[in-house]
């Protein structure tokens, strides 16, 4: 889930600054939905090139990257492309469309994607909604072919890419904007030299890089001023043969971990070379591959390092990967496309509103997130996610359509939308709560009004705001859960409780907390009572959770 308050401070201005640039476009595309809501895919505000229809993921030929969110993505690389999330061990897998004929695709810390396709890098938010494609930041393919980039990586917020015709590594944000590029010189001259692989560790400021000899070289590569010339350190033979999967050439493979340790195996996969960050070799680790799992012919060409686990890949018609432990070299599990799920799918809920969802002091997806996970074995978790503009009506919500386009294209359950305490025409939030349903209902999700509370001299509007969120889920037949009525109940029983945050407009945790059971507990249909409280004491959770269990079994009965 993508929260603010996890960006690295650099991107957090460049955020506001870049969504600023993009209203134009948005409106197009919102005038456009309107007439042909289903022809629109995320790659509508991107342009050139648009998603290839979707087809079965080939697991031999895909690549395989583990992003900085701790997540697996392995991304086909033939010409109708398919990205593919899930967690370490196999589960919880997530489809997004690629683009044709891809490289490779990476993750940062919050789960923004970066995919090298030829002559473009694509760049998506998490749920793979496309924000930028970067056209620009090479140069010259036509001269010099069209493989360029070869390779991305992610850091914690920024992504990396190699213009290896260029000899260079190029920086750019999450958001588009280019930061800087390392030249690095040609090693051996001639072809045999081009970067064909590298990898960035940005806690020790170092660059590896793996060209066509099989030879890994360290650089210094810290700062983003533009154009710097990267320094050697030192250079080893890896034993890494360098060839594309979709060729099925190649074996064996490297990466780096956040203490700046190279790690390298060759093709058979049962022997990691580790060197320090000076270059020093250290002890070897050998991992347990049973027999029946090393390679026959084609063998490992992938190693990813991550968490204190190794994860290798190989040219394999259905398996995903085998992950084991780093410190032990056994195996813990394999990830195959076979496999069924070994929990059930997450419940998908997308939030589109203002502060009222989330502030510094409160978090309802967060919250809910939370719940879903101390439910019992069996229960679908809920996955959230939100689209935040703070003191926006449902009108505003709609003009931005990064929502809307949200809802058409993300893979959700359920869409939750909730109208601002400072806006009194009710007429206005009767026409755009229609709308956000027609979207809804075309994306095939269902609509949660969510009613809120109002500022503390405001007690009387709880009813109000309840009220039309309730006539309007009468007239739409869709849900509502009222947050502001779970308050007046809690009000009932304790006067003296506080739920307002100290700016008396805003709710405070234990606010946040009672809204966010009551939503966990129209859309699941399942008590919060005993779940975690998050950080309330359990007494004081306790009775949050009474209350919301009581309103949420009212709002289900009183919409239908």
């Amino acid at each position: 889930m993508l929260h603010g308050e996890y960006w690295p401070k650099e991107l957090a201005n460049e955020k506001h600054e870049e969504r600023t640039e993009k209203p134009p476009a948005i409106s197009a595309f919102c005038l456009l939905t309107s007439v042909f809501p289903l022809v629109f895919t995320c790659a509508a505000l991107a342009g050139e090139p648009a998603p290839r229809e979707k087809t079965v993921f080939k697991a031999d030929m895909s690549t395989l990257t583990v992003g900085r969110d701790g997540k697996v993505y392995l991304c086909s690389t033939d010409n109708n492309a398919i990205v593919l999330r899930m967690n370490r061990d196999g589960s919880d897998r997530r489809t997004g469309p690629g683009f044709a004929a891809p490289r490779n695709v990476a993750a940062n810390a919050v789960g923004m994607m970066a995919m090298a396709i030829p002559g473009q890098l694509i760049l998506s938010d998490p749920d793979f909604y496309v924000l930028w494609a970067m056209d620009k930041i090479y140069s010259g393919f036509e001269s010099v072919g069209v493989a360029a980039p070869a390779h991305v990586e992610a850091g914690t917020g920024d992504f990396y890419a190699a213009d290896q015709y260029r000899d260079r590594i190029i920086r750019c944000n999450a958001f588009g904007k280019r930061l800087g590029f390392w030249n690095v010189p040609r090693e051996p001259a001639g072809p045999t030299g081009e970067i064909r692989d590298f990898r960035v560790c940005e806690n020790t400021g170092t660059l590896y890089v793996l060209t066509s000899d099989s030879v890994i070289r360290c650089f210094e590569a810290s700062g983003k001023d533009w154009s710097i010339n990267a320094k050697k350190l030192w250079s080893i033979p890896s034993g890494v043969v360098w060839g594309e999967t979709r060729d099925g050439g190649g074996s064996g493979g490297f990466d780096v971990d956040d203490d700046g340790v190279l790690y390298a195996t060759d093709g058979k996969g049962e022997i990691i070379k580790r060197y320090a960050l000076d270059g020093k070799a250290m002890p070897d680790l050998k991992l347990h591959v049973p027999a029946n799992l090393r390679p026959a012919d084609r063998g490992f060409h992938t190693l990813r390092i991550a968490d204190g686990e190794a994860i290798l890949k190989r040219v394999h018609s259905t398996e995903f990967f085998q992950r084991y432990d780093l410190a032990t070299g056994a195996l813990k599990n394999i990830a195959d496309l076979n496999d069924a799920e070994k929990t059930p799918p997450p419940l998908r809920v997308l939030f589109l509103g203002n502060s009222q969802i989330w502030t510094g002091c409160g978090n309802i997806p967060a919250i809910i997130e939370e719940l879903s996970h101390t439910q019992k074995d069996g229960v679908r978790r809920i996955e959230a996610s939100e689209v935040v503009l703070p003191g926006a009506a449902l009108k505003d919500v709609w003009q931005q359509a990064e929502g809307v386009h949200k809802i058409l294209n993300g893979q959700y359950d359920w869409v939750v939308i909730h109208e601002s305490v400072f806006q009194p025409n009710k007429e206005e939030m009767f026409e755009y709560t229609r709308k956000f349903h027609s979207m809804a209902m075309l994306g095939g999700k269902k609509l949660l009004i969510f009613a809120t509370g109002d500022l503390e001299n405001k007690r009387g509007n709880h009813k109000v705001m309840h009220d039309n969120a309730l006539q309007m889920a009468r007239e739409l037949h869709c849900s509502v859960a009222g947050g502001g009525m779970a308050w007046l109940k809690a009000w009932e029983t304790d006067p003296k409780l506080d739920l307002h945050h100290t700016d008396r407009a805003h709710p405070n945790v234990k606010g946040y907390y009672l809204n966010a059971c009551v939503i966990y507990s129209v859309i699941t249909g399942l008590t919060p009572v005993g779940l975690d409280p998050f950080t309330l004491s359990k007494s004081e959770a306790e009775f949050l959770q009474g209350i919301a269990w009581e309103q949420a079994q009212e709002d289900r009965r009183n919409a239908e």
